[in-house]
């Protein structure tokens, strides 16, 4: 297996996207090593982790506020992760929004991978801080509304998941 497919998910509404996009496409996947990255393992969601390698990158920064510790942690996981990954042919990865998907993929794209990034379902007048990055990041930009692609010029609507 020479091809590797990672999504990347958060908690709340990003996971729910995450769940529905990987009904959708995981029978075209069958060739690839899957892997999930994420801010926390999500327990009551088995179902949707079937087939999957999760990776839990821990959050950036906690919601009681910013700690070094929890960006020095994240930072760690993931380096540590894609160096695993170096010697894939290929690499794939699609963000349905969250901010931990900044670094992975950046990582993804200096391993010479394709970046796809899914802008949340939640924005319809305002550009997400993920966004704004991952519009420079991401060879393949999507939105969820059609409204927002006045924000995002070379954007692709693709409806709700």
């Amino acid at each position: 297996m020479s091809k590797v497919f990672i999504f990347v998910a958060g908690e709340g509404g990003h996971f729910s996207q995450f769940t529905r996009f990987y009904e959708k496409v995981q029978e075209d996947l069958v060739d690839c090593k899957i892997y999930l990255l994420t801010d926390h393992l999500h327990p009551n969601n088995n179902k949707a982790l079937d087939g999957l390698n999760v990776v839990e990158l821990g959050a950036i920064r906690a919601k009681s506020g910013f700690r070094f510790s929890d960006m020095f942690n994240h930072l760690y996981r993931a380096v540590s992760f894609y160096i695993k990954l170096r010697n894939f042919k290929e690499i794939s990865m699609v963000s349905t929004g969250p901010g931990i998907a900044i670094l992975p993929a950046i990582l993804t794209r200096l391993l010479g991978g394709k970046v796809v990034h899914i802008e949340t379902w939640s924005r319809f007048y305002s550009k997400s801080m993920t966004g704004k990055v991952m519009y420079f990041l991401a060879n393949k930009f999507y939105v969820q509304n059609q409204s927002l692609l006045k924000l995002y010029k070379k954007a692709i609507y693709s409806g709700k998941l």
